[in-house]
């Protein structure tokens, strides 16, 4: 039977236990496979199809612990906290990790004018969805923040090593990369290794790195974004490529018979209602499908398109509220509908 890795983290977090922990698998034999779900709010999984040094896996987790520990927005006193802290006051040196990543976002949000913006901390402390008490903010709050949110003034000097927010109040968040970052640090470990093929997957940001050990391609299922519904819609056949998918289900709340969701639209102030249900980007970064996604997510169909074809070597999987999906022309050989009530749509 052929195999289908789901680009989805939460039914595998229902069987882990609470707390902190890495857990390495004892059977002999392959894949060599690590789990770890001390780290960026997620569950991280590694496998790997040849025989490596058991340090290596161990370095991998360290180097996506060391990302954890510098950008986190739940870290007292890391560089994100700090840079956070000293905003409308003065910039903060930072490492060479967060520089790029703040570097690589502002990049995206101009490309994307808006729709992807790591300045938008406030606006995600302000709802609090995924956190104990989400709520639905009045109007005058979301407008009050919505000053706040504005990556032009994110100033970075990459010669001096530092980086500052024009505004007090104002907060970077770099939930919506840092996990592609991480991604593809540890594809760069592997491959620095001599590694051929392996499987990564940080909370739905899957990497199939190289092709399988026989060469084929291997199966990315992109799952049903219908909140209630189960199973998966479609099947993208790649190699040595990131596969990153972001939608509502992930964290969400219901008030008032209306649902509210993680992905917040810049511009608004609210949870972004594009209608899509989901995005999946593919492409060699996984720091950059993880930013593409949440923004096309943002833009609607059309838009995200049209976005995802201006970045070389990326490609798309729209998923629409009719139950539609729109394919981007350089994945339509690779993709295969699985069913469910979806339907592929013709030339978009």
């Amino acid at each position: 039977m052929k195999k289908i890795l789901l680009c989805a983290f939460a039914a595998l977090a229902l069987f882990l236990p609470g707390g902190c922990g890495f857990i390495k698998n004892t059977t002999a034999g392959l894949p060599i496979t690590v789990t770890d779900y001390r780290y960026l709010g997620t569950v991280i999984t590694i496998s790997i199809y040849e025989s490596v040094p058991g340090e290596l896996t161990d370095k991998v987790m360290e180097r996506i612990g060391d990302i954890h520990n510098r950008m986190s927005a739940n870290i007292p006193d890391n560089e994100l906290d700090r840079l956070n802290r000293a905003a409308g006051r003065s910039s903060v040196p930072l490492s060479a990790d967060t520089l790029e990543l703040l570097a690589l976002s502002k990049e995206i949000a101009r490309s994307s004018g808006g729709c992807f913006d790591v300045t938008i901390g406030p606006l995600v402390k302000l709802w609090n969805i995924g956190g104990d008490t989400p709520r639905l903010p009045a109007r005058q709050e979301i407008d009050e923040i919505l000053a706040l949110v504005d990556y032009a003034a994110l100033d970075i000097d990459e010669r001096s090593g530092a980086a500052g927010l024009d505004s007090s109040r104002m907060a970077a968040d770099l939930g919506g990369i840092a996990k592609g970052y991480a991604c593809d640090e540890a594809v760069r470990i592997l491959r620095e290794n001599g590694v051929s093929h392996a499987l990564l997957d940080l909370g739905g940001n899957v990497y199939a790195y190289g092709a399988k050990p026989d060469g084929s391609s291997w199966r990315v299922g992109i799952r049903n974004p219908v909140i209630g519904e189960e199973g998966h819609v479609g099947v993208v056949e790649v190699a040595d490529k990131a596969v990153v998918t972001s939608g509502p289900y992930e964290r969400y709340f219901e008030e008032d018979g209306a649902l509210y969701h993680h992905i917040f639209d810049p511009r608004t102030g609210y949870p972004a209602e594009s209608g899509l249900l989901s995005v999946t980007i593919v492409g060699e970064s996984s720091a950059i499908a993880d930013a593409l996604s949440t923004a096309c997510f943002v833009l609607g169909p059309e838009k995200a398109m049209a976005l995802a074809e201006s970045f070389s070597g990326v490609e798309c999987v729209l998923i629409t509220a009719n139950r539609e999906i729109l394919v981007s022309p350089g994945l339509r050989e690779s993709f295969t509908l699985s069913g469910g009530g979806f339907t592929l749509a013709g030339e978009y």
